[in-house]
């Protein structure tokens, strides 16, 4: 499959399920900063939570996103491949929480954090679309980088129904 019609499918993926999931955006900037400064403090509300888990997955998306732009050659290629793998294992925690908290959600709160989470995933669907194209151009770097981008792709789904806890 090539890399283009592959990263294609799985931002659609992601955008459809951060799109149902959340996110405030001083929220999702508060989780970066808090991330960068210190430990943050646990969410109190489930669209704290909500908000949390958006900045998370956005930070998740923009690591793959920067691993991507970042393989130029073979032995890059497989250092972005370790990165892009990581991101993978970081979406497989990350979507079940998700699951969950989306169904904490009020109807009205599902619908902002959907407008939000379109909105911040956007820059980075373009970014991810550009590097692929170039991958296109590199069947060496390509090689290298399907399998973590299929593993990727597969973290993005959810792998059971997710209970929200009573």
């Amino acid at each position: 499959m090539k890399p283009t019609i592959l990263l294609t499918v799985g931002l659609l993926g992601a955008g459809l399920l951060v799109s149902c999931d959340k996110a405030k955006d001083s929220g999702a900037e508060k989780s970066k900063t808090e991330a960068a400064d210190s430990t943050p403090a646990a969410p109190k509300t489930p669209k704290e939570k909500a908000e949390a888990l958006l900045g998370s997955l956005l930070t998740t998306f923009e690591k793959t996103a920067t691993a991507l732009e970042s393989a130029t050659d073979k032995a890059s290629a497989e250092a972005a491949a370790g990165k892009i793998k990581e991101a993978g294992e970081e979406l497989k925690k990350l979507i079940p929480e998700m699951e969950v908290s989306k169904k904490e959600l009020s109807a009205e709160e599902n619908e902002e954090m959907k407008k939000l989470s379109e909105e911040k995933v956007m820059p980075v669907m373009q970014r991810f679309m550009a590097a692929s194209q170039k991958l296109e151009s590199n069947p060496e770097v390509a090689a290298v980088l399907m399998p973590a981008l299929m593993e990727f792709q597969q973290a993005m789904t959810p792998k059971e129904e997710v209970v929200a806890p009573e």
